[in-house]
């Protein structure tokens, strides 16, 4: 009886786990200038603020989106697998490409 407990145990977690992956995603952010930036990211789960080096690539982890933005910059939302760069001072998205089959 212990052991189909560890067992259902074990399952409830995986599945909790697979649910919970569904709802994060990664947001590729870079940055193209010569120039280091402080941007600021928020989604439903944090609010921080990434120093960004010249020729930086990061990824950032969202649950549900975020919003970056930095002063001057202007602002734009990112969700699931998207790209945002910073080109000539501002932040551009990109939608994330789509796989081939």
């Amino acid at each position: 009886m212990r052991a189909f407990k560890t067992v259902r145990s074990m399952f409830l977690a995986m599945l909790l786990a697979g649910a919970s992956t569904t709802v994060a995603s990664a947001v590729e952010l870079k940055n193209e200038d010569a120039a280091d930036y402080a941007i600021k990211v928020k989604s439903v789960s944090m609010e921080t603020t990434l120093n960004v080096s010249a020729h930086q690539w990061t990824a950032v982890i969202c649950v549900g989106g975020c919003t970056f933005s930095a002063r001057g910059m202007g602002r734009v939302r990112a969700k699931r697998d998207d790209l945002v760069f910073v080109r000539d001072g501002k932040l551009v998205r990109e939608a994330a490409p789509k796989a081939s089959r």
